[in-house]
């Protein structure tokens, strides 16, 4: 039976603030581009998918959801992310992050992760995975490119694609009736089922190559400093608002 590795994502979240609050957050104050942020770790704020409200030098205030693709560490091949369309809680389907209305989130900050290699409990060398993830403390952490992206642009991409959230619904239950394991719908999207997992998510997979054309900033992030990123094909200037 699987089983759910919520706990162990907890613990990786955390990890990840962490090591973004010294080496990115704070930077981005430090730098003059945002005016403050903080943290929220309060239930009303976690079920509404705010990780962090920030506020701009204009005092206009947003919510920002982080999003780490933490099974992926130390995977430099991994050019994709995946938003949760719909999941199943105990055998019964609900409606993922992507689509919740109850999650407000204004962006979300996708992050791809790298680290040291460590050692778990049995001496054993984990370079990636939940093994990693269970291993891994803030200092362990490396480099993050973080992509930020307003949760409205990312809707009206899919939108462009054909992908209301009434079509990824279709496409989820036809996909779960059906035994199908993905659903290419453009070169830079399809939709893909993780039937592996306790939750069975179904997700929508987005390029890096898209994120980066339609993101409102882009960087490289590591202890030794913060470098923005050139958006492959079109792409805006960092933008923070």
């Amino acid at each position: 039976m699987n089983r759910s590795n919520f706990p162990i994502d907890k613990h990786g979240e955390a990890v990840v603030s962490q090591f973004l609050k010294e080496n990115y957050f704070d930077w981005l104050v430090s730098s003059g581009q945002i005016r403050s942020f903080r943290f929220c770790d309060d239930f009303q704020s976690q079920r509404s998918g705010t990780d962090l409200v920030i506020t701009n030098n204009d005092g206009s205030e947003f919510a920002v959801d982080l999003k780490a693709a933490l099974t992926y560490i130390n995977r430099p091949s991994m050019d994709t992310f995946a938003f949760e369309v719909d999941y199943k809680n105990r055998g019964v389907l609900k409606t993922g992050w992507l689509l919740d209305s109850c999650v407000i989130t204004d962006v979300l900050a996708l992050c791809w992760l790298k680290g040291k290699y460590l050692q778990d409990s049995l001496g054993r060398t984990v370079t990636t995975g939940y093994s990693y993830i269970r291993a891994m403390e803030k200092d362990d952490l490396t480099e993050a490119t973080v992509i930020s992206i307003r949760k409205l642009d990312l809707l009206s991409a899919l939108l462009d694609a054909g992908l209301t959230p009434d079509v990824m619904r279709a496409h989820s239950a036809f996909m779960r009736e059906n035994g199908l394991k993905e659903m290419r719908i453009s070169p830079d999207m399809k939709l893909y089922l993780s039937g592996h997992l306790a939750e069975e998510p179904c997700n929508v997979v987005v390029s890096r190559r898209k994120l980066l054309e339609i993101c409102q900033s882009a960087y490289t992030v590591t202890r030794n400093g913060t470098k923005p990123l050139i958006p492959e094909k079109g792409g805006k200037e960092n933008d923070h608002r």
